[in-house]
């Protein structure tokens, strides 16, 4: 008589995984997993990095294009009515901007901030304006600026509430914290790196340490651009 050879006999002669065949399996499936992970967190901090970067010149050219048309005048970082500030959602600067306030424009949120204290508009603002530039109306003249490209226009920067407001940074406090008013929270946070843009326009990134105070000796032009 002739062997069957349907289907039947083909499935009958495959061999199965053992048990332990499909642990190793499930090992190496781990140990790569394992292997990726961190490449690919390192990766995705990288994209965070650059589009952090890329806000900073966008927002950078907004000043230029801001102190252009206003008779080369800096916005000033708040004022009475906010009107001059530059976050404020009906004030001068938002054409600038893409006509979108502050908290609802991805330009003005770093994508690497911390959002675990987040309880208002405020918190989405995550770079700040250095208060040296834009604190005084008669002061935020772009021909004053010595050195564009040693003073800091915005840097990494968030609102950790009290009574200050959350678009300005100031040169207080000690290496690794920015302090406004009171508060102050250590937001290097690019793998220990600051990201900056500079009056010139240029972004550049800093690890870590920042001069503190306004007259600091080693780098006296990073926070205050002219003589008070």
């Amino acid at each position: 008589m002739k062997k069957n050879s349907g289907p039947l006999s083909f499935i009958s002669s495959v061999s199965h995984f053992t048990l332990i065949e499909l642990l190793v399996v499930i090992s190496i499936i781990a140990i790569l997993a394992g292997m990726l992970l961190p490449v690919l967190n390192s990766v995705r901090a990288k994209a965070r990095d650059i589009k952090c970067v890329s806000n900073l010149k966008q927002l950078g050219l907004s000043f230029d294009f801001y102190v252009s048309d206003y008779y080369g005048c800096f916005p000033l970082h708040t004022s009475t009515n906010y009107i001059e500030s530059w976050t404020y959602k009906a004030g001068f600067f938002l054409p600038y901007t893409n006509n979108k306030r502050a908290s609802a424009n991805p330009i003005y949120q770093c994508p690497s901030i911390d959002r675990s204290f987040e309880t208002s508009d405020y918190h989405m603002i995550g770079y700040g304006y250095n208060y040296y530039i834009g604190w005084n109306r008669d002061r935020c003249k772009r021909r004053l600026v010595k050195q564009p490209a040693a003073t800091l226009l915005l840097i990494d920067h968030i609102y950790v509430g009290g009574s200050d407001y959350p678009w300005w940074a100031e040169a207080y406090g000690n290496s690794g914290n920015i302090n406004k008013g009171y508060d102050s929270v250590k937001i290097y946070r690019h793998k220990g790196f600051w990201n900056i843009a500079y009056c010139d326009g240029h972004v550049a990134s800093r690890l870590r340490y920042l001069p503190a105070g306004r007259t600091n000796a080693a780098e006296p032009l990073f926070w205050q651009p002219y003589p008070f």
